[in-house]
C-alpha cells in the first residue's frame, strides 16, 4: 500500500499538474485528440529496454493527412514529453510519458508554457 501511494505521488510530481494519467499495458495504446490533431501512444518491453512511440496527425484535411511518429527509449524513472500545438488559439497539449519499473503512465495538460 505504502509503494502504491509513493509510486503515484511520484507519477503525480513526474506529470506536473496533468489532468489526467493512464497506466499503459505493452502494446496497449493511449489515444487523444485536440482540436484537428490526434495522438496514439504505445511501447513495448525488450529486455530492460522500453521504447515508446507516439504518433500524431492533423484529421483537418483529409487530402493531406501526414501522420508523424516520435520514438524514445525510457529507463525506469525517466519521462520524456511531446508537445502538440494547439489549433485556431487554443493552448498546446502536452503529453507526458513516464517509464514507472515495466509500465508507463501517460498523462495530458494543456499548458501555457510553449
Amino acid at each position: 500500500m505504502i509503494k502504491t501511494v509513493a509510486i503515484g505521488l511520484a507519477v503525480a510530481a513526474a506529470l506536473g499538474g496533468a489532468a489526467h494519467a493512464t497506466e499503459l499495458a505493452p502494446k496497449a495504446a493511449y489515444t487523444t485528440t485536440l482540436g484537428d490533431t490526434s495522438a496514439v501512444a504505445f511501447y513495448t518491453l525488450d529486455g530492460d529496454a522500453m521504447q515508446v512511440s507516439v504518433t500524431t496527425q492533423n484529421d483537418g484535411d483529409i487530402d493531406h493527412i501526414v501522420p508523424v511518429r516520435f520514438t524514445t527509449n525510457l529507463a525506469d524513472g525517466q519521462n520524456a514529453s511531446v508537445v502538440i500545438p494547439g489549433a485556431n488559439g487554443l493552448e498546446p497539449l502536452v503529453l507526458e510519458l513516464v517509464r514507472q519499473g515495466d509500465a508507463l503512465v501517460v498523462g495530458e495538460k494543456v499548458s501555457r508554457a510553449f
